[in-house]
């Protein structure tokens, strides 16, 4: 299993342990507020997601990417597709992306990357993506990565907020055959 992907723009590799204080820079306060990765995050925080992360990577659950920006070699943000723990055909697809960069198309070029590239790499039969009602950029990344509307949900706990489900998927695993959602755009 590939722990890079590359597009136009973006370099998407596994994250090494020295690239925690670049994450740290990253998690801001509205980062915080869309993801589970808490503001502020520390260093040792940093640390043990990496850790985790890497270790997922080893168990072949999870796909998880630190976004790159080539030409300047910037962290930019994270994205992560990793297989559900109950329904194990089932994966989950979530990613964030630092203040700073926002509005420049990274995030759609690199959900595009990694839809393109993780048949073959989690053995799934579809990628689900829980969107918030008010994170309209964030449709907008899953409609152009050929992710369709696929229903409703809530995290549950103390979080009653009735979330956007986008799906990308046919029934058969990611690589077999043709996805009945289109070509990705």
């Amino acid at each position: 299993m590939s722990d890079t992907i590359e597009s136009e723009r973006l370099l998407l590799g596994l994250p090494h342990a020295m690239d925690a204080s670049r994450l740290v820079a990253l998690v801001t306060p509205s980062v915080g507020r869309w993801t589970s990765w808490p503001f502020p995050l520390t260093e040792h925080d940093a640390l043990a997601r990496i850790a985790d992360a890497r270790d997922a990577f080893e168990r072949r659950t999870q796909l998880p990417l630190l976004i790159v920006e080539k030409a300047t070699g910037t962290a930019v943000g994270w994205v992560r597709a990793r297989r559900d723990a109950v329904d194990t055909r089932l994966g989950w697809l979530g990613y964030w992306m630092g203040d700073a960069f926002l509005g420049r198309g990274f995030m759609r070029e690199a959900v595009q990357a990694l839809v393109l590239r993780l048949p073959g790499v989690l053995d799934i039969l579809s990628l689900d993506a829980m969107v918030h009602p008010d994170n309209l950029p964030s449709t907008r990344v899953l409609m152009a990565a050929g992710m369709t509307y696929a229903g409703t949900l809530t995290k549950g706990g103390d979080d009653d907020t009735v979330y956007r489900r986008y799906r990308v998927g046919t029934g058969k695993r990611l690589d077999e055959g043709e996805r009945s959602d289109g070509p990705v755009a």
